[in-house]
């Protein structure tokens, strides 16, 4: 009988180490995927061809939230993120990329799947949230857990308007020489008429 106990907390502990190690091993499916993430269509987006409105420094919404995402990525060592928002992230992140949670597209993960089942519970408790609150979410959940998000977003603005002010300069540039390239060729083919006429003259 004492066996028999003891080999229940064995096996008990033996579980519980197993849903440990699945936490630390599978750490890196709570992964944002960059690459993946697709555009859809929500409440609030503008009709096609209609111009977004200035979200955030100057963005849009998607573009703001598509920095959001890159900022994500390359900053990671200065994002300090708990379990539990990296977990709510990405529960934003799909519901972005890929809608509401369906279960029968998506069916349960096994049970010793801990960071599977968190995932899914945090994602299917944002309901018919459209992706464009999900983006809103997204980006205010990143920027409380990383202040510094904003700094970069204020490098990012200013290395778009130096980008902007450049291309407008490169524009104007090539403006003046097609005038100008306009210009000799009138002057050339002025040159000929007139040599033209004063040798008609002369004849």
């Amino acid at each position: 009988m004492r066996i028999g106990v003891l080999w229940e907390s064995t096996r008990g502990k033996m579980a519980d180490g197993e849903r440990n190690t699945e936490i630390a091993e599978n750490s890196h499916e709570l992964t944002i995927i960059e690459e993946q993430n697709t555009s859809i269509e929500a409440e609030g987006a503008p009709e096609k061809g209609a111009k977004e409105e200035p979200y955030n420094y100057g963005y849009s919404l998607p573009e703001y939230y598509k920095l959001c995402l890159q900022y994500y990525h390359k900053e990671k060592q200065i994002i300090k993120l708990t379990y539990d928002d990296k977990v709510q992230l990405t529960a934003y992140w799909k519901q972005i990329s890929s809608g509401a949670y369906d279960p029968e597209k998506y069916p349960d993960v096994g049970y010793f799947d801990v960071i599977g089942n968190d995932r899914r519970r945090a994602w299917e408790s944002l309901g018919s949230m459209q992706p464009r609150q999900a983006m809103k979410k997204f980006c205010s959940l990143l920027g409380t857990c990383s202040p510094e998000l904003g700094p970069w977003m204020e490098a990012q603005q200013k290395e778009r308007e130096e980008k902007e002010r450049l291309r407008k300069e490169e524009e104007e540039r090539l403006r003046r020489e097609a005038e100008e390239a306009a210009e000799r060729e009138r002057q050339r083919l002025l040159a000929e008429e007139t040599r033209r006429m004063a040798e008609e003259e002369e004849r």
